[in-house]
């Protein structure tokens, strides 16, 4: 059975270009389009897709907010975003929000349908497409940093700028608050901030919420 893909895109021809791949594939079958405006609530609901690929890029609008804001509020299909640009604080995010993969949009064809196959097939672990695999593996091995957090503390700042007591974080982290603390107590000394608000500010700064 071919996958179902709805398609977030605010650049006509780029949405042409993928319906007219998509019409000759027999993996896959259009199901639907949106530039992520105000018809995208009303289309998300009424398609049937089984995956959703989604630009970051789009106009005015952020593709990570309409994913936390709108796409999660309705589906839990996955989500595959597709960027122009490889940036790492992108790549982080997208796996932070628990998105599926992350790929540019200078891969092939080939490259395209396997990255759709492996965001709709078990074990749903986050990847990213060929070009982008050093970096990440870079970051993650501690060889490059963009931040001067730990992945792990990169981790954490949704979390702790979401307004919830530490006590039902750590909680919901299974971790003890102990723990939560010391982390919540480091990130603020790399960063020399001394409130949560100020953890928000660079956050948005650095697109991490």
């Amino acid at each position: 059975m071919a996958i179902r893909i709805f398609c977030i895109e605010d650049q006509p021809i780029i949405t042409e270009g993928y319906k007219a791949f998509i019409d000759q594939s027999e993996l896959l079958m259009w199901s639907g389009s949106s530039n992520g405006g105000e018809d995208l609530n009303f289309k998300l609901k009424e398609h049937r897709y089984d995956i959703i690929i989604l630009d970051i890029h789009l106009g005015n609008l952020n593709g990570f907010d309409i994913y936390q804001q709108k796409i999660r509020t309705i589906t839990k299909v996955p989500v595959l975003v597709i960027s122009a640009t490889g940036k790492l604080n992108n790549i982080l995010k997208a796996r932070n929000l628990g998105i599926a993969g992350f790929v540019t949009k200078f891969i092939t064809s080939l490259e395209f349908e396997q990255a759709i196959k492996k965001a709709t097939s078990p074990p749903n672990r986050f990847f990213v497409s060929n070009d982008l695999e050093c970096l990440l593996n870079d970051y993650d091995n501690n060889k490059i940093s963009v931040l001067p957090l730990t992945p792990r503390e990169i981790e954490l700042i949704p979390h702790l700028i979401s307004g919830k007591p530490s006590v039902e974080i750590a909680k919901t982290l299974s971790t003890s608050y102990y723990t939560l603390e010391t982390h919540k107590k480091n990130i603020f000394k790399k960063l020399n901030i001394q409130t949560v608000l100020q953890l928000l500010h660079y956050a948005q700064e650095h697109d991490l919420v």
